[in-house]
């Protein structure tokens, strides 16, 4: 799909979540991120929340930003209705909070459908899933458990009334979760960094640690951090996994040279790795399965963001 309209360029190097894609109805992608803030505004960070529908040949169907608030986008996914749920964080124009996060809603046709305002029982929402049953799921790295072990947060939004579940695992080094994804039997995939070591555990629905698996990233030699950002899964179990992996090489035998480079990889319902594709060096921080049997990934390349699709045998397609 190529580079997205470098005219209003999205806000650059926003951390891990500055490019968010979602599978949209017709054809079409809902792609989310930062832009830069109009003439004369503040805005903490500098950005407002922008959200595009594209078809799948480029065009644009909206191009919405909202602009009361700087909204810092950390997660998003489409709904059965065709529209897309984004969870924010968000600053007034003073610059004087960010101490809610909000769900919104879109349509298909760029309109806010709905806005609700979130507990902050975490550091951030930095996932959400929907349920085979259509219940909203939202998780995030907990603010409870030591900073040594992986935790996942989950509040579980039911007629209005959030439900909180806590999965704590220690995993051997100091581990940060990112994304969550449901499986088609209710467990929950739950992707991030363990130390220096991309990681995607699954989880029964009561919080059983199922499997964790790190060994589908090169050995890391150099020091550096693999980072995983996003995940999900497609209808018949396998799970897509993106973010960024170092590796280490020596230059002429004595100079050392870290290579990072953004990635795509396919496991099968076991973790076992199933094929993994290098995405060169934008940092890739969305991913989604569409509706025609591909992965679309999102992410930052320059002050603009950049869609990617691959197939189902993990070869690029744009």
């Amino acid at each position: 799909m190529g580079l997205i309209d470098k005219d209003v360029p999205f806000h650059p190097d926003f951390g891990a979540r500055h490019g968010l894609v979602a599978d949209g109805p017709e054809g079409s992608v809902y792609v989310v991120g930062m832009t830069d803030a109009a003439a004369g505004q503040t805005l903490f960070f500098g950005g407002q929340l922008r959200i595009q529908r594209r078809t799948w040949s480029g065009d644009v169907v909206f191009d919405q930003l909202i602009p009361e608030f700087s909204f810092i986008p950390l997660a998003a996914k489409s709904d059965s209705s065709g529209n897309v749920l984004v969870s924010c964080f968000f600053s007034d124009n003073n610059n004087t909070s960010i101490d809610s996060a909000n769900l919104f809603t879109v349509g298909r046709d760029g309109a806010v459908v709905k806005e609700n305002e979130l507990p902050r029982g975490i550091n951030s929402f930095s996932s959400i899933s929907l349920a085979p049953d259509g219940k909203i799921t939202l998780g995030g790295q907990g603010n409870i458990a030591p900073p040594d072990s992986l935790n996942f947060l989950l509040w579980v939004p039911e007629d209005g009334q959030p439900q909180s579940q806590v999965f704590q695992y220690n995993l051997g080094g100091i581990d940060r979760g990112e994304a969550l994804a449901i499986a088609p039997n209710g467990d929950f995939i739950l992707a991030g960094t363990t130390d220096v070591q991309g990681v995607v555990i699954r989880v029964d629905p009561s919080g059983n640690l199922v499997w964790a698996r790190m060994d589908f990233l090169d050995q890391n030699a150099a020091g550096q951090g693999d980072e995983v950002w996003d995940v999900t899964v497609t209808p018949d179990g396998f799970i897509a996994v993106v973010g960024q992996e170092t590796t280490f090489d020596n230059l002429f035998g004595t100079f050392p040279v870290v290579n990072r480079r953004s990635f795509i990889a396919l496991l099968d319902g076991d973790g076992n790795l199933v094929w993994k594709t290098g995405l060169g060096k934008s940092t890739i921080s969305g991913i989604t399965y569409t509706q025609a049997g591909t992965f679309m990934t999102c992410g930052n390349y320059g002050d603009s963001l950049n869609l990617i699709e691959i197939d189902r045998n993990g070869k690029v397609i744009n």
